[in-house]
């Protein structure tokens, strides 16, 4: 019946309208849609209500231009569904469907609105449509129906296509009863204005604009870079950061310091370029600014030391700030000092000779009985006090201060990497030391 538009004409003449619409398939949407629109509507008109949905799901196989024409026709039933005529809504604002005809969008938007209380999506798509058209007002009266009706607005709120209306008078009013929108977008968050922009999860900038977001508490960002957390680090009202990046650079400390010290921030956390920082290490990095007092060089240190962010700003600290930092509270910080420090200390010359003294300062990864044992095969002695064959100090974590005071007072400072490997040297050239040494380690206790 459908091989051609002859074919379909004559048996519209021959009365075959309801026969015509039953056989109707998606495979004759090219000859439906080169019938004249009162050919079109004649076989509508002799369709089934549910027939007439059939035929709306065929616009999903062609155009917009074509689907618009499917439509056009449709939405002069008055029976039509609510789901039709939200998809027929849809389709005036999809991406392919260039501006807005006022004339068809008002026959649209009154096939639609009288199911907007059955089926909410519709006051979602024709706030859409009538920001479109350029009629904010009309958004807004559109919104207040759909909390009239008892709806749920959230799906509204957060529609990124209205982000602009929430700078227009009475709109954020209708959602003052909820929490503020989630805004998925960077773009739509700056058409919305910093006023109405509290939460943002997104994946892409333009990150130098973010800090024009001067209201923002919540952020999640995917895929930030340095320009970001420059960005962030001007917006004092942060409550919860979420940094997933790929700095293509060294990190900012000055900007990470910044955040980590945010008075009302409760949680931060951070994984980018191979770095990866959890909230409780921050939460215990302030707690550890505040039980010590640490001054704030010191602070932003230990914030470059968990970040690793390999900017410059640890070595520019020293060794006494490197040294200092070992005792933090936190793991990662003292780890990271550790690492910079290995390039920065070293066995003074001539080694460890035989009737030398060593200090220890802070906790060893060795058992100190095995490394004073070991030491004695030597010829080494460890020493509880400074004195006259002080050679040097073996420098751990948490030691309390002491290695500060051994160098003040000049007395070389290396870590346990540096004695293993001078120990090793030494059983490596003296025999006996060598065997002293594989006596100690052979024991039971050891």
């Amino acid at each position: 019946m459908w091989q051609d538009v002859a074919a379909v004409r004559e048996d519209l003449r021959d009365g075959g309208a309801v026969a015509l619409a039953n056989a109707l398939s998606a495979n004759d949407v090219r000859t439906w849609l080169a019938l004249e629109p009162a050919e079109r509507r004649e076989v509508l008109a002799a369709a089934s209500p549910s027939r007439r949905d059939e035929i709306a799901a065929f616009a999903k196989r062609v155009a917009t231009r074509d689907a618009t024409t499917i439509f056009d026709d449709l939405v002069t039933f008055p029976d039509l569904s609510a789901g039709t005529c939200c998809t027929a809504l849809e389709r005036l604002y999809d991406r392919w469907a260039g501006t807005i005809d006022p004339g068809r969008a008002r026959a649209y938007l009154a096939a639609a609105l009288p199911h907007g209380p059955a089926y909410p999506k519709i006051f979602r798509c024709a706030a859409r449509v009538y920001l479109e058209l350029g009629e904010r007002d009309r958004v807004v009266e559109t919104v207040a129906a759909c909390k009239r009706s008892g709806r749920s607005l959230r799906r509204i709120r957060d529609e990124m296509a209205l982000a602009p209306m929430w700078g227009h008078p009475g709109y954020a009013e209708l959602f003052a009863h909820m929490s503020p929108p989630l805004f998925v977008d960077l773009d739509a968050a700056l058409l919305a204005g910093p006023e109405a922009v509290r939460r943002l999860r997104t994946d892409s900038g333009p990150w130098g604009e973010l800090r024009r977001l001067v209201n923002l508490e919540r952020v999640d960002l995917r895929w930030g870079d340095e320009q970001a957390l420059e960005g962030l680090a001007e917006l004092p009202r942060l409550v919860s950061v979420k940094f997933h990046g790929r700095c293509r650079g060294p990190k900012p400390t000055w900007a990470l310091a910044t955040l980590v010290e945010l008075p009302a921030l409760r949680e931060f956390s951070f994984e980018a370029s191979g770095v990866s920082v959890q909230p409780d290490q921050v939460r215990a990095l302030r707690a550890d600014f505040a039980r010590r007092d640490l001054p704030e060089q010191d602070r932003t240190l230990h914030v470059a030391l968990l970040f690793d962010t390999d900017d410059g700003t640890a070595e520019q600290f020293g060794v006494r700030g490197l040294v200092a930092a070992l005792d933090s509270a936190v793991p990662a910080v003292r780890q990271t000092a550790q690492r910079i420090l290995a390039y920065h200390l070293a066995v003074p010359a001539g080694g460890l000779p035989h009737g030398a003294g060593i200090l220890l300062a802070g906790e060893l990864n060795a058992d100190r009985a095995v490394l004073v044992d070991r030491l004695a095969a030597a010829g080494v002695t460890v020493q509880r006090e400074p004195g006259p064959a002080t050679r040097l100090a073996v420098v751990g974590e948490r030691h309390e201060g002491r290695a500060l005071t051994y160098l003040d007072a000049g007395i070389p400072l290396i870590l346990e990497d540096h004695l293993r490997a001078s120990l090793d040297r030494i059983e490596q050239r003296d025999p006996i030391a060598r065997l002293r040494a594989r006596d100690v380690t052979d024991t039971p206790d050891a």
